[in-house]
Parts: C-alpha cells; sequence; structure tokens
C-alpha cells in the first residue's frame, strides 16, 4: 500500500515508486531526494538498505546496520509497504498499542532485520505545505 503524507505535493511518478516496491523483496520503499533537510536518512550505497538516521542540526545519530559507504538522502513523506509490516511493527512494544510513533523510528527498528529501500526521486517538484507560507509557494511552483 502506499502512504502519502497530506501536506505534501509532488509531482513524482506514484508508479515508479510502487512499482519498486514491488519489484523488490523490501518491506517498504520509501522516497527521498536530495534536498535541504536537517534531519537525513542514512542508506547502504551499495545494497540500497536503510541503515541508519541523523540530524544534521543537532549531531544526532542512529545507525541500525552495518554500512561501508552510506548515501544521505532526505525522507520525502510518501512511502510504498508490504502489508506485512503492520504485523511486524506490532511485535515491537514500542510500537504496539494506541500511542503515535515515528514512523521513522519504526522503519529504524525494522531496518535491524528486513529490507527497507528507497527511491530517489530528485529533480521531481516537492513541496511541504505544512504552513500558510509553503502553501503560497507551492501554488507558485504547481501553477
Amino acid at each position: 500500500f502506499l502512504i502519502v503524507n497530506a501536506d505534501i505535493l509532488t509531482d513524482l511518478p506514484l508508479n515508479e515508486l510502487m512499482g519498486e516496491q514491488v519489484g523488490s523483496m523490501n518491506l517498504a520503499t520509501l522516497a527521498v531526494s536530495d534536498r535541504p533537510s536537517s534531519r537525513r536518512l542514512l542508506f547502504e550505497k551499495q545494497t540500497g538498505l536503510l541503515g541508519g538516521w541523523e540530524n544534521t542540526a543537532t549531531g544526532e545519530l542512529k545507525i541500525t546496520r552495518r554500512m561501508n559507504d552510506p548515501i544521505s538522502k532526505a525522507f520525502s513523506g510518501i512511502h510504498c509497504m508490504d502489508g506485512q509490516i503492520i504485523r511486524r511493527l506490532a511485535a515491537f512494544p514500542e510500537f504496539n498499542g494506541h500511542a503515535p510513533f515515528s514512523i521513522i523510528d519504526g522503519y529504524l527498528a525494522l531496518s535491524k532485520t528486513n529490507p527497507i529501500g528507497y527511491y530517489d526521486h530528485s529533480g521531481a517538484k516537492f513541496m511541504d505545505t505544512g504552513t500558510p507560507e509553503r502553501l503560497a509557494e507551492a501554488a507558485i511552483m504547481f501553477s
């Protein structure tokens, strides 16, 4: 299934993202790009698998698997996943229940034993419209 955060506007080809997920053995495929963001996902360059997260503003770093040549990408709030992900997340006490949690924390926990890949849509139009100012910018970008 496909999830797109409600405040995201983009022209990335969703059919390509979904095709990447279906054609892989990944539990999930995350849409990412090369754009400014202090919060970055880290992927093993050779395998394309998620292996960590960093906050470049605070220096916080979370590594979940060994990476010989990590690449850093900004998550776009768009992800395609296998339906098994719900059951696998529920196996973790911190994600099982009614409390909200960060899906990134869920992906990081799962990435220790499950393949989580990425789809790079760098170059596509992309806007997080979470503020009135950003919404006005998006109206110009997508007009």
